[in-house]
């Protein structure tokens, strides 16, 4: 019963202690600038450095979106585990690889980002691949 009016106590301290952030609102105009429509790629006009752009891009979002998913799973098994040792030690396996995973993924875009400034190409978001300088026949 100490626990469970402990953590009703916090909640309420943290309830209580943010409310002045709400009534710090400046007075005057507010404005809220709508975030830009989507961009539409012209698959006409596709370079390779948006492929790759898109493609790092892709990958690092589906790994960060697996190892939460992996992360919650493990959380989700220690706490049905109901105190087994071995379900226990399952879940925390769980947890460890999915935080070794999140860990592997940061440093990976990390270590591709580092290369590719050191090689000159920008970032992995801002990828400029350098081209042969052909220009393009106009045909008419």
């Amino acid at each position: 019963m100490r626990k469970v009016g402990l953590i009703l106590a916090g909640i309420i301290l943290l309830i209580v202690s943010q409310t002045g952030l709400v009534f710090a609102v400046p007075t005057g105009v507010i404005e809220i600038n709508p975030s830009p429509p989507l961009q539409v790629i012209d698959p006409d006009n596709v370079s390779i450095d948006q492929i790759v752009r898109f493609v790092i891009s892709a990958l690092v979002v589906v790994g960060v979106v697996a190892a939460l998913i992996f992360l919650i799973y493990g959380g989700i098994k220690w706490v049905v585990s109901g105190g087994d040792k071995t379900a226990v030690e399952t879940a925390r396996g769980h947890i460890v690889a999915a935080i070794i995973g999140l860990l592997i993924i940061v440093f990976s875009f990390v270590i591709i980002n580092l290369i590719f400034q050191i090689i000159g190409l920008g970032s992995a978001f801002d990828l400029k691949v350098p081209t042969l300088g052909v220009t393009p026949v106009p045909t008419e």
